[in-house]
């Protein structure tokens, strides 16, 4: 089904080793049948060429850079529809925007540009709060540690 011209809020589970959760993502429809996304996510494990098993495992856990895809084909993304699962825009629990009567294509510019920006900042995804190579403070134990919060 052809969803008109519009720019759509979509979710579904996310793809990670650390546990479950949601993955959102934005979709500009044009209303001919083109789809194009901003998205963001943790960078998979092969676009960093880990090899060792612990590291991997390490990275999986705290996070590391943020990937992100503005304004590509949603087919050419990594969150492309899996049709062999049936995923479709309906599966993944597409909601149109209310853009206040602005113009779907200049917002989906504007935001395509700030997205752009963020993918420039090179952005950590830090899954815990700290950065597994920050210590903290000498009177402070992270939220995450053993002993709880200070």
């Amino acid at each position: 089904m052809q969803l008109p011209k519009g720019i759509y809020f979509e979710y579904a589970p996310a793809s990670s080793s650390s546990g479950p959760g949601l993955h959102a993502h934005l979709v500009f429809r044009d209303g001919k049948g083109n789809d194009r996304v901003i998205r963001g996510g943790l960078m998979k494990e092969s676009d960093q060429g880990f090899k060792d098993k612990s590291t991997r495992f390490m990275k999986s856990l705290v996070g590391g850079n943020i990937t992100v895809q503005a304004d590509i084909p949603l087919q050419e993304s990594r969150d492309k529809y899996d049709v062999k699962k049936g995923e479709t825009a309906e599966t993944r629990h597409a909601r149109r925007l209310d853009l206040g009567g602005r113009d779907p294509e200049q917002v989906w510019k504007d935001m395509t540009a700030k997205a752009n920006e963020i993918a420039k900042a090179g952005i950590d995804y830090n899954l815990i709060g700290e950065k597994a190579t920050t210590r903290p403070p000498p009177n402070r134990v992270p939220h995450n540690h053993p002993r709880g919060a200070p």
